[in-house]
């Protein structure tokens, strides 16, 4: 399977930037929140499925990784298991340079901005 490491903001068409898009797929109320599995939706890994190793986010071909969203409105909480996603400054062998998201055992949860497109 050809991995290919996420750093934050490396999704998005036209630079840099902090926003992704992201497909949601069987998406389900859950423990106080709601999950799904996510398809990238844009960039040169449009159509790629968002999943972790090590607790690294990452690209994959096929995955049926469920991520998890806590809060309410536009700001929530994004874990995948018991494990709080971070803007981590360390990175996995091989990654590029810059800020990556990671799963990782007792962090403090960071708040993310989640907008809805239809259409």
């Amino acid at each position: 399977m050809d991995t290919k490491w996420l750093c934050w903001g490396a999704v998005g068409s036209g630079g840099v930037s902090t926003q992704a898009r992201f497909h949601v797929v069987d998406g389900r109320e859950e423990d106080g929140g709601w999950s799904c599995r996510m398809k990238i939706d844009d960039g040169p890994y449009n159509g790629y499925w968002l999943d972790s190793s090590d607790g690294y986010v990452c690209a994959v071909g096929s995955s049926n990784q469920r991520w998890k969203f806590l809060g309410s409105g536009d700001q929530v909480e994004w874990w995948q298991d018991g494990r709080p996603v971070v803007i981590s400054g360390t990175k996995p062998s091989g990654a590029g340079s810059g800020e990556h998201l990671r799963a990782q055992l007792g962090a403090t949860p960071q708040m993310y901005t989640i907008s809805r497109i239809d259409g």
